[in-house]
This record gives structure tokens, C-alpha cells and sequence, in this order.
């Protein structure tokens, strides 16, 4: 029952953000120029965050961890904030991680940056509260600050960086699947109503949205993957981090058959 009541306030939830986030971002002219070269909504990842708090309420009355479920809708609400920051006051003249972070070192707070060390102060958070051992949580801590900026580098194109959320929790659940996964519900609820104007773009997640897509695969990964599914993901971060600092991750899903049909499927 706690399941379907916490379902409907997603599903409802999502409609009438979804619609409204919109409407605000526009009117405000939250706008960015996408691929296609069209100025369109960019943040309407904001929608997520009211829909994750008020749709995880009932599976309060169901999730056996609650304090796993209160440390991962203040990761959400942080780095959602962080990441709304830099869609509408970011210049966009420092790109990547590394400049970012390079940035920082000489004293300069970019926005990237101010989102890089909010994702880097989350995973220790949650790290902290979830790991038992000291192994454990720089494991968790580096998926979660990894996956975090993976789901933003994916976001380039319509539908991607959802579509490579949307692959991790299936996963996930098909290998170490537990009842508290429940709490990935609102997010996938407010995730699919939404996706549709996103692989149409009619509007942008915006690091808002990716950032909320991020965090969440990698707590999901950290709280609830196993040990061997941690060490493979892991390495997989670092590799394909390790690569978009010297190529185009674009290039390399446009050059493979099988990866460009799924990023142009449903668009």
C-alpha cells in the first residue's frame, strides 16, 4: 500500500512540477542554447527535488534504513542547489573537471568548481554515515563524487544522461536487488513522466538534473551494489574520466554502432 500511495504523489507530483518548473524557467529566461542551436529551459532537473522529499514520506513506513534514506535526499537537495547554481550563473569559459579544480587551487571559486567541492563534501557525508570500514568508504566516496560527474558528462545530448541513469539502477537491481531500493521510486517516477521533453528537447535536466541523476546512481551503487559490482564500476569511472580529460566522449558513442543507437533512441 506504501508503495502505491508513495507512486501516486510521484506521478502527480511530477505532472504539475514538471509543467510549472518549466513555466518559472522560462519566464525568468533560464534559457541555453542546445545542440540544435534552439534556446530552451535549462534546470527543469529542479523538479525532482520536491517530488524525491514529499513521494519518499510513505516509504518511510517501509524502508528498513531510514537514516540512509535522510542522508540521500540531503545529497540530492545539495548538489540539485549546486548544480541549479551553475546552469543559471555559470559563464561556461573553464570546461571540465580538471580545469575546474585548477581553478580552485589558484584561489578562484567558478561555479563548476563550487559544484565539484559540494560533490566531494556529499560523498565523504554519506560515505561516512554508510561504510564500515575505512576501505569502504573511499570506495563509496570516490562512486559517488565519480558517478556524480559521469551522469553530468553524459548530459550533452538529448536523453543521454537519463538514459545512463536509468542502465545503472537496472543493474543494480538486477544483481543485488533489496527492499529498501524503494527508495529510488520518486526519482524513477518523476524521471520517466519527464523524459519525453527531454529526448524531444523541449527543454534541459541542466547539471540540475544531472547532478540528482548522478548522486543518486552512485549512492545506489555505494548502499546497495556488491563489493565485486563496486570494484568493476569504479574502475570503469576512472577509465572513462581518465579519457573525456583527453577525448570526446561524444565522438567515441557517435563512432560505435551499438552506443549511437541507444543514444538516438526515443528521439
Amino acid at each position: 500500500m506504501w508503495y502505491i500511495i508513495s507512486l501516486v504523489i510521484s506521478v502527480i507530483l511530477s505532472v504539475l512540477f514538471k509543467n510549472m518548473i518549466g513555466g518559472l524557467l522560462t519566464e525568468r529566461g533560464c534559457l541555453n542554447i542546445n545542440y540544435l542551436g534552439n534556446d530552451i529551459p535549462v534546470g527543469m532537473g529542479l523538479m525532482f527535488i520536491p517530488v524525491i522529499i514529499l513521494g519518499s514520506i510513505p516509504l518511510l513506513n517501509v524502508i528498513g534504513d531510514r537514516t540512509f534514506m535522510f542522508d540521500y535526499i540531503i545529497g540530492v537537495v545539495v548538489m540539485g542547489l549546486a548544480g541549479f547554481i551553475d546552469d543559471t550563473l555559470g559563464d561556461g569559459s573553464v570546461k571540465g573537471l580538471k580545469g575546474h579544480i585548477g581553478k580552485l587551487m589558484h584561489g578562484n571559486l567558478t561555479t563548476g568548481g563550487l559544484k565539484a567541492v559540494s560533490g566531494l563534501m556529499m560523498a565523504a557525508f554519506i560515505s561516512f554515515i554508510i561504510s564500515a570500514s575505512a576501505i569502504d568508504f573511499l570506495l563509496n566516496a570516490l562512486i559517488i563524487t565519480l558517478s556524480t560527474n559521469f551522469l553530468n558528462l553524459l548530459d550533452l545530448r538529448p536523453g543521454r544522461s537519463i538514459k545512463g541513469f536509468l542502465a545503472v539502477i537496472l543493474l543494480v537491481l538486477a544483481f543485488d536487488y533489496s527492499r529498501d531500493m524503494a527508495v529510488i521510486l520518486p526519482l524513477l517516477c518523476s524521471v520517466l513522466i519527464y523524459m519525453r521533453d527531454d529526448l524531444k528537447a523541449d527543454s534541459m535536466l541542466g547539471d540540475t538534473g544531472s547532478n540528482i541523476l548522478g548522486i543518486s546512481a552512485g549512492v545506489f551503487i555505494a548502499f546497495f551494489g556488491s563489493w565485486y559490482f563496486k570494484i568493476i564500476w569504479s574502475i570503469f569511472l576512472i577509465a572513462i574520466h581518465i579519457y573525456t580529460e583527453r577525448y570526446s566522449l561524444t565522438g567515441l558513442i557517435e563512432g560505435n554502432k551499438v552506443l549511437k543507437f541507444l543514444d538516438e533512441l526515443g528521439r
